[in-house]
């Protein structure tokens, strides 16, 4: 009896040191994860992308790198303040999403709950002021959209919105110049054709030849209401 308890104890060191050997000659990846590999695999999630609704960071919250998940991982607090970020993006594309269907109503339940959170995000302020357009708000939009210049007085979109409300007010002079800002600031060149285009049309209404020639008078009515008896 004691000759078997002896074997089974001389086993299980035996089996003890070689198991121990075989885990010592394991990669230390197989743990850990190898980081070179994840960085050569890894991808930016979708809500790091360049769009031009995304908003742009303050300098002290630049975009990570994949690097520096793999390093965030190992580091609580870098851990943390990502997916601090990561949140903070992902709530912003989704109300972007609800304003590309055309869904300005929940996109704009959507903007104040997160101004509400982040209220210094200037991209923010500007699509909360292009929702209340979409809902012909005008007087929301601009309030929305000269908060936003506060925020950052060099932000071209809203300048932009700003010469659509005035549009919408006839106010045609301030639009102009709205406009003509938007195109002094913007470098992205994907609506210069949009906000020429637009000048072009609010410099012809502004012409003294089209406006005697659209403006109907008092004088002009009463002329048609008694043509018609």
């Amino acid at each position: 009896m004691n000759d078997k308890r002896l074997r089974n104890i001389v086993f299980f060191v035996f089996a003890t040191l070689v198991l121990g050997t075989v885990f010592s000659l394991l990669p230390q990846s197989f743990v850990t994860g190898h980081k070179h590999k994840y960085q050569d695999s890894a991808q930016d999630p979708s809500y790091w992308r360049s769009d031009s609704l995304t908003p742009k960071l303050e300098p002290q919250q630049q975009l990570q790198q994949p690097a520096d998940y793999v390093s965030g991982a190992l580091d609580p607090a870098g851990h943390a303040k990502t997916a601090q970020q990561n949140q903070q993006l992902q709530a912003f594309n989704d109300a972007v999403t609800l304003m590309q269907y055309g869904h300005p109503e929940a996109a704009l339940v959507k903007w104040h709950e997160f101004i509400g959170r982040y209220p210094n995000v200037v991209e923010a302020q500007v699509n909360l002021g292009y929702t209340f357009i979409a809902l012909e708000q005008w007087d929301f939009a601009r309030s929305a959209l000269e908060h936003a210049l506060d925020l950052n007085s060099n932000q071209a979109n809203a300048y932009y919105g700003l010469a659509l409300v005035a549009e919408a007010g006839n106010e045609l002079r301030l639009a102009k110049e709205y406009m003509q800002t938007f195109l002094h600031l913007e470098h992205d060149k994907a609506f210069d054709n949009k906000a020429r285009a637009a000048l072009w049309l609010w410099e012809e209404k502004l012409k003294p030849d089209y406006v005697s020639q659209n403006t109907v008078t008092e004088k002009d009515v009463t002329e048609k209401d008694e043509a018609k008896h």
